[in-house]
């Protein structure tokens, strides 16, 4: 992969970090700034295009050995602030799945069924809900599939930004 090439990723997962960020704060004020798109697909599009490249400078960090420190290895040019930042938004994301899944959420998923605004799991139906308490509701579950937009693409910005300080030491030698 040329540097040109190289950059274009380290920017585009910095896109995607700073847009699935905007998403996942959005949802903390009651609404989910997503309702204005008509599918958030992209989000997912766009992992696609950054992590398998990220995988490959991974494999390539790693020399194609079977490694536990792959984590260090992959991000050993990465500003160590942002490899600490991937750490604690790893664990940010896995509390604000469970508490959002199980605590806001109520264990359930908004739905439309027989016409009428209901949580339900499984079937099964937990509460009726007004509009107000639907759409809340539907924000929660972009809270949860944003964190998970983030850690990724910060994940992805960060081994990608690696690489290209590897590879720009390279050139310079």
């Amino acid at each position: 992969m040329t540097e040109i090439e190289m950059i274009i990723l380290v920017v585009f997962a910095a896109f995607g970090l700073t847009m699935s960020f905007l998403v996942h704060l959005s949802t903390f004020f009651g609404s989910n700034i997503l309702n204005a798109f008509p599918s958030t697909g992209f989000f997912d599009f766009g992992l696609i295009i950054v992590m398998l490249p990220t995988i490959f400078a991974c494999k390539k960090a790693c020399a194609g050995e079977v490694r536990f420190d792959f984590w260090l290895l992959a991000t050993k040019k990465a500003p160590t602030l942002l490899k600490i930042f991937c750490i604690i938004l790893a664990v940010y994301v896995f509390f604000n799945f469970f508490i959002t899944v199980l605590v806001l959420n109520e264990g359930g998923v908004p739905s439309v069924i027989n016409g009428q605004k209901v949580l339900n799991s499984h079937g099964k139906i937990i509460r009726e809900l007004t509009d107000d308490e639907y759409a809340l509701q539907k924000a929660y579950g972009k809270r949860t599939s944003s964190g998970h937009w983030m850690l990724f693409y910060c994940i992805a910005f960060t081994v990608l930004l690696s690489s290209l300080k590897e590879k720009q030491a390279q050139n310079i030698e």
